[in-house]
């Protein structure tokens, strides 16, 4: 990926953040858990957060293809204290992780999680 497909992915993600103040953090990698970028509102591995969403998608994946119900496009995982949402392409993933204040709000996470991916292929 450029240097200026990057800072495009960079933009998209941070306004996502400003306009949904639920999100904690936003994360985009590629297909072998490699970070684009990311920011999180307090320290947390990057790395190891792409490495099991990759993993989850791929366990997803095979859920759904035992039910004939197609690729994997979207993942969220809710747990105690928050949500983890992942969107996904072929090449790109954006994981965004919001607290448990976020409830009402994961639909429109969701979609606008899938609109930033759209933009940005």
């Amino acid at each position: 990926m450029s240097e200026e497909e990057k800072e495009e992915v960079e933009s998209i993600l941070a306004k996502l953040m400003d306009n949904l103040p639920e999100i904690e953090g936003i994360i985009a990698f590629n297909s072998d858990g490699e970070i684009i970028t990311g920011q999180t509102i307090t320290e947390m591995d990057h790395k190891a957060i792409s490495e099991n969403a990759i993993k989850t998608l791929t366990e997803s994946g095979k859920l759904t293809e035992s039910i004939d119900k197609g690729d994997v496009s979207v993942v969220h995982v809710s747990g105690g204290e928050g949500h983890a949402i992942i969107v996904s392409s072929d090449e790109l993933y954006l994981l965004a992780i919001a607290g448990k204040d976020a409830n009402p709000s994961v639909g429109l996470i969701i979609r606008n999680l899938k609109m930033a991916l759209e933009q940005l292929e």
